[in-house]
């Protein structure tokens, strides 16, 4: 394995790859607009990798900078590339390269009543063998549970605020965040 991270960018020879990876590695709802992720890559507080093995196309990672805050908004291996290694790899890449942050990211809360209740268990699990725990915060927005993971919990409510804000900007999240509550996750 050769993994390499390298800038995305809009006229790549990966980008049809990229999107269509994107769109069905993430629910709608998850999904920020296409032209706003190259957008926000264009600024100093987003990182924007294609990730390669050699010179084959396995994926994307999507990086918020704040501070020594690093937000882990969007990771997806394609298809062919998947249960070879290669996310684990990845993961320590970045933990290797970015190891100066506190990384944090969300996932779908594990839910019995969820009709894919499996995956965010396995989903789950599979970041707490690389290190990740539990933060002991939700991020609720309507009809969506977030559970945040971290591989140190010393993350506060108002770090997932600052960083949503840099991924958005002021104006749209200044509306945003009415409907997107943070809280301490209760044991029922």
């Amino acid at each position: 394995m050769n993994i390499q991270f390298l800038e995305a960018k809009r006229k790549d020879s990966d980008y049809e790859k990229f999107k269509a990876l994107y769109r069905k590695a993430f629910p709608m709802y998850e999904q920020i607009p296409v032209w706003l992720l190259f957008r926000k890559a264009k600024s100093k507080n987003v990182i924007f990798y294609h990730i390669y093995d050699d010179e084959t196309w396995i994926g994307f990672v999507y990086l918020i900078i704040d501070g020594d805050l690093l937000f882990l908004q969007y990771f997806a291996i394609d298809n062919s590339a998947r249960s070879k290694g290669y996310g684990g790899e990845i993961l320590s890449k970045i933990k290797e390269k970015f190891y100066e942050y506190r990384i944090f990211f969300a996932i779908e809360q594990p839910d019995e009543k969820a009709p894919n209740n499996e995956q965010r268990v396995k989903r789950k699990k599979f970041y707490e063998k690389h290190g990740f725990q539990e933060f002991g915060y939700i991020i609720e927005q309507p009809n969506l549970r977030l559970e945040i993971l971290s591989l140190e919990n010393v993350i506060a409510a108002d770090d997932v605020h600052k960083v949503t804000e840099k991924l958005w900007g002021k104006f749209i999240w200044s509306i945003m965040k009415k409907f997107v509550k943070i809280h301490k996750k209760s044991n029922t």
